[in-house]
């Protein structure tokens, strides 16, 4: 029975009326990762080639290969795929008789039908593997010798298409050796794939065939080269059309060999220990999902397996999966020596892995060992963005709390984050702002696996490096490249494995923006980390901005093939306005990318969460420049190293409160309250301070009893009357010439930066009005009172939480959330009224409910994204 051919998408998506990019095609070995970054920056930097013939001798090209392949370029041939110089063989050779195991690729024998040559097959044997056993090269041997040497052409796989079998090379060569005058054909077009390959060295008598259409993902172009002696090389090259190669596939292969030879082949040592992974993955639960007496699976070397149905067909099984499931998979019946039953699999990614696995589980029986072993990380959802600030943070804990809200175990989690906002879990360990909200989403109690790495800058150039919860040192941008490459990445999947291990799904965090190529090499925070996680990514534009349609088709252009694989859907966020005038420009992103828009999200103004980056500090939503009235003017001091500025969300929605930012002296003016918040490095933050003039500012307008001042963590020591770093905590100055007196001078207070960091949540009491409040504790420094000044909040067990001046005027507090808790808030609002002559309003007149917020942000999401898709995403569609 002739052999056909799998990669037939285009067929079978006219036959089922749907788009080819529906159908998941496992009937063609091509490398599951797709082609090399480069390839379509290169496409595009040659299109302008096109309008030249390429070279026809191919002499760059054949030289490259050449270095590669320790040969010289009168050894190589160039072809249009390896069909083409099969094609040849039968014309070149006529004189001799082809010998070929089977089975083995029809294309050996297809070409010398037309010659009506008769062909030779020596069939594997199945009980055997189909290896080519001591049996298997003696009767190979018996027929070289019939047919004569002079007269013999043999033809074999290494590895061999459908079996995946390697040869043993050292059987081979001395085969070769003891046949000197026979020709043999070496067909290594998988050869990429076999991670401890064994390569055929050269011999005069032997023709050794490579392509680069599978390891590069290209057979829409195609591109194989021959090795062999030079007499062989010109009968093969002068058989050849002119011009055989096209340009693109020419010079994509130029820029491969430069890539491999510059960089020791790691692309293709990586392909091949990649799919290794996956091909064992594959064949254990291939073994799993049937009993023996129902599917034999074969141990396969390369990248595809041979399976053998014992009670179906092969006809059944490849029509139900691509009607039932748009999966396809190889008939392998139609090759020679394989009967009914046989049918042949692509190794993919593993989530398609696991699509195949369950399309091929409708077989199992009431009796059979259903029991597949799906991958570990196979349910993960991922939110990556254009760019920074996008809403990546906020959307992925509404997505939190809509699962939660749907019964799910889940978790949130950010392999690394980039924040000054910081939060202590009851652990006593530090993480990302974000992630401790995320988590409350999450109705979890947070911990540091969900946010293994934060940086906490504390100079342009640096960072203060927090690694599962614990502070590890501070590091140059250049150290910390160091750290990335040496463990930290085996740490962040350690965090993310364990939580898969306890809940059912993950919801990730990416950072920035996926289109930074000079940070890709050691990423382990977006899509390097999505393709462990196996996540469905969706990329969050924000169009409030402008220019989202640009930021989505600008990002997408910059990933790699495996990396856009990845990206499942598009979320357009803060959109203001009618959302069909969009209507065009959605058509435009589906058409152009072929990824779903899932949604618009509005600007969703009235949901008032807690924000992660201090760019948002920056933004609208903190400067209040209407009129005061009788409001309370709170002025907030703008430190270049603010942290934990979410201390300050609770004013934001008083309507007695007008809260502003100030950044120098003219912007001050006579606020009622002046707050200098918590700083990452208080001494720079405060030097900065004085540069400004703030300093000198601040006392006057304190000492005259014009403003109070709110002194948080950093902003708490600054008020004090020195701040010492003996350790070089934050300044890389010796302690003898900066960090001495330091201080603004308004509280007895003195801050020694210890080595060892405070991390703690703590609840205490304030002592005027009795009313609770709560928080957390951040800081390296321990401060000392030396003076008189009034304990105005302490814990449980009497230790001091907040100081004050006599008269009242100054406050200080290692709390952050100090004025979270509504009743504490507004008893502290209503003093600087009465201070101001005014009528206290002595009621609660905004709640700070951060639960009530994150109800209403899942319900706006539900209205605004598809819910539905998404779920179809993660799980696969459960209709």
């Amino acid at each position: 029975m002739m052999d056909v051919h799998g990669g037939e998408i285009y067929k079978l998506a006219r036959e089922l009326n749907c788009s080819s990019k529906d159908i998941l095609d496992f009937s063609a070995n091509i490398n599951p990762f797709g082609f090399p970054d480069w390839t379509r920056i290169h496409i595009n930097r040659f299109i302008s080639e096109l309008v030249h013939y390429p070279e026809r001798d191919y002499f760059e090209l054949k030289n490259k290969i050449a270095k590669c392949y320790f040969s010289h370029q009168s050894n190589i041939v160039v072809a249009n795929g390896l069909s083409e110089i099969f094609a040849f063989l039968p014309y070149i050779f006529s004189e001799r008789t082809p010998i070929v195991p089977v089975p083995s690729f029809s294309e050996y024998v297809r070409p010398w039908f037309s010659t009506k040559t008769k062909v030779i097959t020596v069939p594997l044997r199945e009980e055997d593997d189909f290896e080519v056993t001591s049996m298997i090269w003696s009767q190979l041997e018996n027929h070289i010798v019939n047919v004569g040497e002079k007269n013999s052409i043999v033809y074999l796989g290494h590895p061999n298409n459908p079996t995946g079998k390697c040869l043993h090379v050292d059987q081979l060569r001395a085969f070769i050796l003891k046949h000197p005058q026979a020709i043999f054909v070496i067909d290594e077009a998988f050869i990429d794939f076999v991670e401890k390959k064994k390569n055929l060295d050269f011999l005069e008598n032997v023709i050794i065939l490579r392509s680069l259409t599978k390891i590069l993902a290209i057979p829409g172009l195609r591109l194989a080269f021959a090795i062999c002696n030079s007499s062989l090389a010109k009968k093969i090259q002068d058989v050849l059309p002119s011009w055989n190669v096209n340009t693109l596939a020419a010079m994509l292969g130029c820029e491969y060999f430069d890539n491999e030879l510059r960089n020791d082949f790691s692309f293709s040592k990586e392909v091949s220990e990649q799919v290794s992974i996956l091909r064992d993955d594959l064949l254990a639960n291939l073994n799993n999902i049937l009993p023996p007496q129902q599917l034999r699976v074969f141990a396969s070397e390369a990248n595809f397996i041979l399976l053998k149905f014992l009670n179906r067909s092969s006809k059944e099984v490849v029509s139900k999966l691509i009607k039932e499931h748009k999966i396809a998979v190889r008939d392998a019946s139609t090759f020679p020596a394989l009967s009914d039953g046989f049918i042949r699999v692509a190794v993919r990614g593993a989530k398609e892995n696991s699509q195949l696995l369950k399309g091929l589980g409708a077989y199992a029986s009431a009796n059979s060992r259903v029991n597949v072993r799906v991958n570990a990380r196979a349910n993960s959802l991922m939110l990556v963005g254009t760019g920074s600030s996008v809403g990546k943070s906020i959307l992925t804990a509404g997505l939190l709390r809509i699962f939660y809200q749907d019964g799910l175990s889940v978790a949130p989690f950010k392999a690394q984050n980039m924040s000054l906002n910081s939060y202590v879990t009851i652990r006593g360990e530090e993480i990302g702002r974000a992630q401790g909200l995320q988590a409350q989403a999450a109705g979890v109690v947070a911990d540091s696996r969900m946010n293994p790495i934060l940086l906490k800058p504390n100079s342009d150039s640096g960072s203060q490096v927090i690694l599962n919860g614990k502070p590890i040192a501070n590091m140059h941008y250049t150290r910390y490249a160091q750290f990335k490459s040496n463990g930290a990445f085996d740490e962040v999947k350690k965090a993310y494995d364990s939580l898969r291990e306890e809940y059912q799904l993950v919801v990730m965090e990416g950072a920035g923006s996926i289109s930074e190529v000079n940070l890709k090499q050691n990423d382990l925070v977006n899509l390097n980390m999505a393709k462990y996680a196996n996540a469905t990514c969706y990329l969050v534009g924000d169009i409030d901005r402008g220019g989202v349609f640009g930021q989505f088709v600008g990002s997408i252009a910059t990933l790699a093939e495996w990396e856009k694989k990845l990206i499942k859907g598009l979320i357009i966020n803060r959109f203001r306005g009618i959302e069909s005038l969009l209507k065009d420009g959605i058509d435009y992103l589906e058409d152009n990318l072929g990824v779903p828009v899932l949604g618009v999200v509005p600007y969703l103004k009235d949901i008032k969460l807690p924000d992660e980056d201090s760019m948002e500090f920056q933004g609208e939503k903190f400067h209040d420049d209407s009129l005061l009235g009788d409001r309370i003017d709170i002025a907030v001091i703008d430190l270049p190293k603010i942290s934990n500025f979410t201390d300050l969300d609770p004013f934001i929605y008083e309507k007695d409160v007008r809260l502003r930012i100030v950044k120098n002296v003219m912007e001050l003016g006579e606020p009622d309250l002046i707050i200098i918040p918590g700083s990452k490095n208080v001494i720079s933050d405060y030097l900065n301070l004085c540069e400004r003039g703030l300093d000198s500012a601040i006392c006057r307008l304190v000492r005259s009893k014009r403003s109070m001042v709110f002194g948080i963590c950093g902003g708490f020591q600054m008020l004090g009357l020195k701040i010492t770093d003996p350790y070089k905590i934050e300044s890389m100055e010796s302690a003898d010439t900066l960090g001495l007196g330091l201080g603004l001078g308004l509280l007895p207070i003195e801050t020694v930066l210890e080595k060892n960091k405070t991390l703690l949540q703590t609840k205490g009491i304030h002592q005027e009005s009795k009313l609770s409040v709560s928080g957390y504790e951040i800081h390296h420094g321990v401060s000392r009172v030396v003076g008189e000044c009034v304990v105005t909040i302490d814990n449980m067990d009497a230790t001091p939480l907040a100081f004050a001046s006599i008269d009242g005027q100054i406050h200080g507090s290692y709390l952050h959330g100090i004025f979270d808790e509504d009743q504490f808030r507004r008893y502290f609002l209503d003093q600087i009224h009465i201070r101001k002559g005014q009528v206290p309003i002595e009621k609660v007149t905004y709640a700070y409910s951060v639960e009530k917020n994150l109800d209403a942000l899942a319900l706006a999401l539900r209205k605004s994204l598809d819910i539905k898709k998404i779920y179809e995403h993660i799980y696969g569609d459960q209709s």
